[in-house]
């Protein structure tokens, strides 16, 4: 309810603090509506709380978001291919008579509606986007303390203070998982993948910081201890696909702008961006090896404290998409909905997951929708942005975290933290465009 008064008070305020608490309210902190374990996540909460705001500030003063509506629907191929992929997963839900998962289809849909709308509405200005990356870089530095004093604890933070009720993320997420006897990090994410994956998503919240925060001294500490934890942190995470992902994310990202860019400052940022994930290769490489001295074997091997079964987990998640093929009914044009377990069990591709619930249509959609983003993300050569040298390495970070998105939804099913993609897209293929067009008319 505060939440909601101050949305209705001060929207732009609300919005900074909704990102910024984010990774703060996994989906286990959650109200129980059934006995079930069914419940409403306070995450969930706050954004239809932002969304009660923006109704009615466009009841009341219409005009002023006239702009913002135009600029996001100027986006066809963006908006078409996102709403065909809900499209295709609704019916799915509908075919399959579970009328109850269309709930989480518009969640889905209202998150990223009210995400894009008001980056687009409230990051107008180089000084707002240079907020928005300031309180990012907060949350994450905030993640990385508590994993930092998580593995210390060798528990999760919240362990034996909430007690979980919701079901959907497995009411043992609080005991914590492990592999080699060796605790992995989650700060408040119900599972160290997804920490993992916010984590490999931090880049570009340090990246855009330092590069429109250089006036601020404060801020620049507060990127600089997150750059200096942000590997040690990613390693306790132990989520090797995570960090496997983040290299070649950046080798095929440097390799590209290494040959197509010919600048001398750029190329000294590519090398010493080379140097740091040099580094960064070398310390996963040698806490691989320590962690797994006494059994080599158990690298391919994941291990929890709810399970005694050691399986070879990359085998596993090949096997995965292998078992799509020996379907002897296949997935269909609408896949299965959330008759999930028809197929499989579960899994950890997101790509698997939008073909079995949406089928052709859906895995469709989602590749026009990634394919979009990848293109529509990177920014006008031709229009002055912070300076040539600033605007090329804010390029490059775009185009990497694009990159990394698609590598890590091979390994990654949750939802979660997509809503950063819609943020940046929103960001470097709307609101800096719009920005310099502002500036050019000034």
């Amino acid at each position: 309810m505060l939440f909601l008064i101050l949305a209705i008070l001060n929207l732009r305020l609300a919005f900074y603090l909704y990102l910024f608490s984010i990774p703060f309210f996994p989906a286990y902190v959650a109200i129980p509506i059934s006995f079930e374990g069914a419940g409403i996540s306070l995450h969930k909460i706050l954004t239809y709380d932002l969304l009660v705001a923006i109704f009615l500030s466009v009841s009341i003063n219409k005009h002023i978001w006239d702009n913002s509506f135009r600029l996001l629907f100027k986006k066809q191929v963006f908006v078409f291919s996102l709403c065909a992929l809900l499209i295709a997963k609704s019916l799915s839900i509908l075919l399959s008579n579970n009328i109850v998962g269309l709930l989480y289809i518009i969640d889905e849909l209202i998150e990223a509606l009210v995400i894009l709308i008001l980056v687009i509405r409230y990051i107008d200005s180089m000084r707002s986007l240079a907020t928005l990356f300031h309180y990012l870089v907060i949350s994450l530095l905030i993640c990385e303390i508590i994993a930092i004093f998580e593995q210390y604890l060798g528990a999760p933070l919240l362990s034996g203070i909430v007690t979980v009720e919701v079901s959907s993320v497995g009411l043992d997420v609080l005991e914590g998982l492990s592999r080699n006897d060796k605790y992995r990090t989650m700060a408040l994410f119900s599972d160290p993948i997804s920490f993992a994956e916010f984590l490999t998503y931090g880049t570009m919240f340090l990246m855009g910081s330092y590069l429109l925060n250089k006036t601020s001294k404060l801020r620049k500490i507060y990127v600089i201890l997150s750059s200096i934890l942000f590997i040690p942190v990613l390693l306790s995470t132990d989520v090797r696909s995570s960090l496997i992902n983040t290299l070649l994310a950046s080798l095929v990202t440097f390799y590209l702008f290494k040959v197509r860019e010919h600048n001398n400052l750029f190329s000294k940022f590519l090398e010493i961006y080379a140097k740091y994930i040099l580094i960064a290769a070398f310390c996963g490489v040698l806490y691989v090896l320590v962690s797994n001295s006494q059994n080599v074997e158990s690298i391919l091997s994941a291990r929890t404290n709810s399970s005694e079964d050691e399986v070879g987990s990359i085998i596993l998640r090949l096997n995965q998409y292998l078992i799509l093929f020996d379907t002897p009914q296949g997935v269909g044009i609408l896949g299965y909905g959330n008759k999930f377990t028809e197929i499989m069990a579960a899994t950890d591709s997101y790509y698997i997951r939008i073909f079995i619930e949406a089928g052709y249509i859906g895995l469709f959609s989602l590749i026009v929708l990634l394919r979009n983003i990848a293109t529509n993300s990177m920014l006008n050569r031709n229009r002055e942005f912070l300076g040539n040298n600033e605007q090329l390495i804010f390029k490059f970070c775009m185009f990497n975290l694009v990159l990394l998105f698609i590598l890590n939804k091979f390994t990654v099913s949750s939802n979660f933290n997509n809503l950063y993609i819609f943020l940046f897209y929103a960001v470097s293929a709307i609101v800096i465009p719009s920005i310099l067009i502002k500036n050019e008319i000034k």
